[in-house]
């Protein structure tokens, strides 16, 4: 199988299916795009929220991949925010249907295609670090109890906007029990992976609240990214619930809190019974790296289409 994508390089999904030994050609020219150039190859990746702004392209290339029996599929991390997509833009997308195939991390959207499929986020190689890891087991080594790397000043964005007001919320509580916490909002202080995973590692309860693609009263069912990443490291993980949770890991693996309140009883239980915390932080790694990665989704992709053009539709 060949695939073509005016998406960049960085795509993890499309890095997942490299790393597999798919071929890819990146298009970053998407305006200009020669159609014959896409005769060899089986799937466009598509790019959808950016490809929509050309339309007359958009569908020359559906036009052209269903003349040559090839299909366009999409890979929608956003829902259901949907990149905050002008109304004329959502009304082409259903007025054109390009989408053969939909992938989707959520679920709750809807966006026209012939076939949907979930496929959530996963755990970038980058953030993957040895089960065995001394470090993490001595309690005395850790330098914050609760932590939170992310995006949340940016109050334009609802979903920055409800996860500033829960720190906020919650940090007087913390502070009042003399636990040491470290908040650092991403737009002010960029961190890299390494920066990032040492971060993780100083800390005992690594926090995660809200998504930029939540909506002021509907949060996204989707799983961000960092509820792979950060148990990807060996670190301890308490995130806020998600519907998609309960379809992506087996029960008990991945705890969550419902609310502000049972958030904060399970940061006072998990920094009470320290060693469960670390049974619970490796036993989730293990799962993680054995079950998430993306080269896991990739093969998960795959399969799909696979079948597909095996004919067993």
């Amino acid at each position: 199988m060949k695939i073509a994508t005016s998406y960049k390089t960085d795509n993890p999904l499309l890095k997942g299916l490299a790393d597999i030994g798919i071929e890819i050609m990146y298009y970053q020219n998407f305006a200009n795009i020669e159609l014959q150039t896409l005769d060899k190859f089986d799937v466009w990746f598509g790019n959808l929220f950016s490809e929509i702004k050309y339309p007359r392209i958009l569908i020359s290339i559906k036009k052209y991949l269903t003349k040559n029996k090839g299909i366009y599929v999409f890979w929608n991390r956003d829902a259901p925010w949907n990149c905050n997509l002008k109304f004329y833009r959502e009304w082409l997308i259903k007025y054109l249907n390009p989408i053969d195939f939909y992938f989707t991390h959520s679920g709750q959207e809807n966006i026209p295609c012939q076939h949907k499929y979930y496929l959530a986020n996963a755990a970038a190689n980058e953030y993957i670090c040895p089960i065995e890891d001394s470090a993490l087991d001595d309690e005395s080594s850790y330098e914050y109890d609760i932590s939170f790397y992310g995006s949340y000043k940016n109050t334009k964005n609802y979903g920055c906007y409800k996860r500033k007001k829960f720190l906020q919320q919650i940090e007087p509580y913390l502070k009042n029990k003399n636990y040491r916490i470290k908040f650092i909002d991403s737009q002010e202080i960029k961190l890299g992976i390494s920066d990032q995973i040492e971060l993780m590692k100083k800390t005992k309860i690594n926090l995660n609240y809200g998504a930029t693609c939540d909506l002021k009263k509907v949060n996204s069912w989707g799983i961000p990214e960092r509820v792979f990443g950060i148990p990807a490291t060996g670190s301890f993980l308490l995130t806020d619930y998600r519907k998609n949770i309960k379809q992506t890991f087996l029960p008990g693996l991945c705890d969550y809190y419902l609310d502000i309140k049972d958030c904060i009883k399970k940061i006072d239980f998990y920094l009470n019974n320290f060693k469960y915390l670390r049974n619970r932080a490796i036993t989730l790694q293990k799962n993680i790296i054995d079950n998430h990665t993306y080269q896991h989704r990739a093969q998960q992709f795959l399969q799909i289409i696979e079948k597909y053009f095996s004919k067993e539709y």
